[in-house]
């Protein structure tokens, strides 16, 4: 049985070139020129063998082919490099196929000193394959690297072609992940990252509460994975399995290599029979002499032809265990069926003594089905508590002191909203800004208003704007969880399919996926992993579109009205926030209550991921509705009165605050069965 590939030492070719070294905060790109050979061969160059290019692309009209021998780039040296300390992690990726014989295929990076010698090198032997894959080496440059050499070989003593496209070679701006090392342990994105030991394993539909899984008949798969960290620890190979039929054996394994890609010991189990799905688990140590980690399944068909199917594979350090990340799933193998639909209003500001009282008495004696009560979040100012801004000191402190009595939450919105800067200035602030603004905000909470220190879990930035000093800040100081970065803008997401909170070890796919990291964006900004902290995401609103608004009580052309107020805005999609509601898109009552009661709809028949609204307690009261063209004080309270008891009367919605949800995902406890 193997278990294992050899490593094959080969004379490797190499061009050089030289790269510029990034700061962690700057933006990824492309290292390479002419990286999709759309100029033709323009740049690159051919070792062993003449290379072509060729129209059969994976992007755009051209590609490059080669037969015996390898395929490269030389660069220009640019200025004002600094040595590589042996922290930056790059990535090298493209997309190649193979036409006729090709024996084998390698790609690789070779690093040099100042004066040009080799300190050491990564390599990866590339699956052959008839239709383009993409191929990805994560690596990071050993301290005292000046130069990094790339390669690509491949052996076609019979006439074979490889082809190759869209090569990149880019700094990694986040840390590589340290939690979740097996790429697509859910085979969602059909089977890359694997290597596959037979043409009969092959993706099937119906995976552990996911749409995809893969089956193995005769033969197997594996994956390996390079570790950054050679230190002692554990690590956790684990997944789901059934079978149909009887198997004649099927095994899974874990395998430890040094450097040298040498075996050091392995760990093997065998999965028994199971006609429903079945959690298998491998835990073993691995030395610091450890550098790969492979896992891999066999599986023997038997008489009658045997199968089994294996679904969300990952394989973690014990360290990480807890560890949530992003998912349109609920979290820790929770069923969505099983699992609560949240709904978080989190108010902000709360600058006004009347708006706070008013959303104290809006709760009052309200419950979810469980009989739990009905809670909010409140994301605090607190300037106002030392002189005059919207309301007296005073009346402030006991509108405060009063709210501090229930069981809502209280949640940092920093000091004084960051009154006076502009955007650039926000997202251009250092830690310590950071941490007085988020400081000053806590001191005023405890003295005088007399909130503890352990209950301020959650925190929401002014403006949603941040960086990624907002972040560390929170988690110096212990933060459980961030309510800033909004999720959904993205084509793919349609109300029923939202990540649900996830932690930000590697960083953020909502942010990533946002204006905020838009190159177009002036004021763009890159974040990167903050270990441990959670996100509640911004959820944004699914505007309803005309054949659903009469079911809501909306009068047809709902998009195309805010459209005239809104024009930048797309996919019946609009920030979930009263603000934009009332005052940007100048809704009725009607409007926005609709809006709610359908976005809580398309979570019901979709994945469950929480429903969170962003509001602002003082714009219930006094005079605010001036700047809501279309809504009176009276009819704005109705409509968040209204879609509460909407909410409330589904036995699955749990009416609750953003720490409440954050504390059932590290915890999650199934639903009730009737």
């Amino acid at each position: 049985m193997q278990t294992y590939k050899n490593h094959i030492e080969k004379i490797l070719f190499f061009i050089l070139f030289y790269v510029t070294i990034l700061q962690s905060d700057q933006v990824q790109y492309n290292l390479l020129k002419n990286s999709g050979f759309e100029l033709g061969s323009s740049g690159w160059d051919s070792y062993g063998s003449a290379v072509s290019i060729s129209t059969e692309s994976h992007t755009g009209s051209k590609a490059i082919s080669f037969h015996t021998g390898g395929t490269g780039q030389t660069t220009d040296l640019l200025p004002n490099i600094e040595e590589i300390d042996g922290n930056e992690k790059y990535i090298l990726s493209g997309y190649y196929k193979h036409i006729g014989t090709v024996e084998g295929m390698w790609a690789g990076v070779e690093y040099f000193d100042s004066d040009w010698n080799t300190i050491g090198e990564d390599s990866m032997e590339i699956n052959l394959s008839s239709s383009y894959k993409k191929f990805e080496l994560l690596f990071s440059p050993p301290a005292g690297t000046n130069y990094i050499g790339f390669w690509a070989w491949s052996d076609a003593p019979a006439g074979g072609t490889t082809l190759m496209d869209d090569i990149k070679l880019y700094p990694k701006t986040f840390t590589p992940s340290t939690c979740i090392l097996l790429q697509n342990g859910d085979f969602e994105k059909n089977l890359d990252g694997w290597s596959l030991y037979s043409s009969q394993t092959l993706k099937v539909d119906n995976g552990y509460e996911s749409s995809k899984a893969v089956q193995l008949l005769e033969g197997g798969m594996d994956q390996t994975v390079t570790l950054f960290n050679n230190t002692n620890d554990s690590y956790q190979f684990s997944g789901w399995y059934k079978t149909n039929g009887t198997p004649s054996g099927t095994w899974a394994g874990l395998g430890f290599y040094d450097q040298n890609n040498d075996l050091l010991y392995e760990k093997i189990i065998e999965l028994e029979p199971s006609t429903s799905y079945k959690k298998f688990v491998l835990n073993e140590n691995a030395t610091t002499s450890v550098r790969y980690i492979q896992v891999w399944f066999w599986s023997e068909a038997g008489s009658d032809n045997g199968k089994i199917i294996l679904d969300k594979l990952s394989l973690t350090p014990s360290s990480c265990l807890d560890y949530v990340a992003p998912s349109t799933l609920p979290p820790k193998g929770m069923s969505v069926k099983n699992s609560p639909l949240f709904v978080v209003l989190g108010f902000d500001d709360n600058t006004v003594s009347d708006g706070i009282n008013w959303a104290i008495n809006l709760f009052e004696n309200k419950k979810n089905h469980d009989n739990s009560k009905a809670l909010a979040s409140f994301y605090m100012n607190t300037a106002g508590l030392d002189s005059f801004i919207e309301d007296t000191p005073s009346n402030l402190l006991t509108a405060m002191q009063a709210l501090k009595d229930t069981d809502h939450e209280i949640g940092n919105h920093t000091y004084d909203h960051h009154q006076g800067l502009n955007e650039s200035q926000i997202i251009a602030l250092n830690n310590s800004q950071w941490n007085k603004s988020i400081t000053d905000c806590e001191t005023k909470l405890k003295n005088p208003v007399g909130v503890s220190q352990s209950s301020i879990t959650g925190f929401r930035s002014p403006y949603l704007l941040y960086n990624p000093n907002t972040l560390n800040v929170l988690k110096t100081k212990n933060y459980l969880y961030d309510c800033s970065i909004e999720e959904g803008y993205a084509e793919q997401f349609n109300g029923k399919n939202f990540r649900w909170p996830y932690q930000l070890n590697e960083g953020s796919p909502g942010h990533n996926e946002s204006w905020y990291a838009n190159p177009e964006n002036p004021n763009a900004i890159t974040i990167g992993a903050v270990e441990g902290l959670w996100e509640l995401p911004v959820y944004v609103l699914m505007v309803p579109k005309d054949s659903e608004c009469k079911k809501y009580g909306i009068t047809k052309g709902l998009w195309n009205r805010i459209k005239e107020k809104m024009p930048y805005l797309n996919g019946h999609k609009i920030t979930s926030f009263d603000y934009n509601l009332w005052h940007l898109a100048e809704l009725n009552k009607e409007e926005v209550l609709g809006i709610l009661k359908y976005n809580l709809d398309l979570r019901l028949e979709g994945n469950r991921a929480p429903m969170t609204f962003g509001a602002h307690t003082q714009y219930y009261v006094g005079n605010w509705s001036q700047y809501a063209p279309n809504a009176t004080t009276i009819q704005m309270q109705e409509a968040i009165s209204e879609f509460i008891e909407y909410a409330l009367s589904k036995p699955e919605v749990r009416v609750t605050t953003g720490d409440n949800v954050i504390k059932w995902c590290q915890n999650p406890t199934p639903l009730p069965q009737n």
